[in-house]
């Protein structure tokens, strides 16, 4: 994929919706401002009805390639694969399925602070920033390429020891198990806060 697209390092990619509340916008300006200090390329997989306005505010930069979606597969896998560091800039994640597929590929993450990814992502897989702070993302971003935290076994192997389906399936009908216990007046509702 790097030899096909002629992709340096560092490459930086996102993959998801293209919608207001992803704050792609703050991932452009960030992106700028790492290009300014050195050589880096950002891919944008996805879809959505932001595309043209941030095609526009990349202004014809082509470091900046807006691939369209991709279907689950080979060619998403290979793009995952090829990346330095995932980048989701969006404050508004529950839980992003698209931190788990780039730590399972073997690649960083850089994030923000707010919502689903401070509790996926950890110091030693990535990094979080301010949200909607576009100095603070380049400059974790750069952290995390310059430091190369954890390595590519070390990603995949907390993906798959706390993300796995197993360990989701045996967590959830644990849960399920202390509500009915609960219900029945034989669990301790303080287990549930909230």
């Amino acid at each position: 994929f790097r030899e096909k697209y002629g992709v340096r390092d560092p490459y930086l990619l996102y993959v998801g919706r293209l919608s207001r509340e992803k704050d792609l916008h703050v991932l452009i300006d960030a992106f700028k401002l790492l290009a300014a200090r050195g050589d880096y390329r950002l891919n944008i997989v996805g879809e959505g009805p932001l595309r043209d306005r941030l095609e526009r505010q990349a202004a014809g930069d082509l470091r900046i390639a807006f691939l369209g979606p991709l279907e689950y597969g080979e060619a998403l896998a290979r793009i995952y694969a090829s990346a330095d560091v995932f980048t989701l800039p969006s404050p508004n994640e529950t839980f992003n399925l698209a931190v788990l597929e780039a730590l399972a590929s073997g690649i960083p993450v850089v994030g923000v602070r707010q919502g689903g990814p401070v509790d996926l992502v950890h110091p030693w897989i990535g990094s979080l920033a301010e949200p909607a702070n576009a100095a603070d993302l380049a400059a974790k971003i750069e952290k995390v390429v310059a430091e190369k935290n954890g390595g590519v076994h070390t990603y995949r192997e907390y993906v798959e020891q706390n993300y796995s389906w197993e360990r989701t399936f045996t967590r959830l009908l644990s849960i399920y198990g202390e509500v009915i216990a609960v219900r029945n007046g034989h669990g301790n509702l303080a287990a549930f806060p909230g």
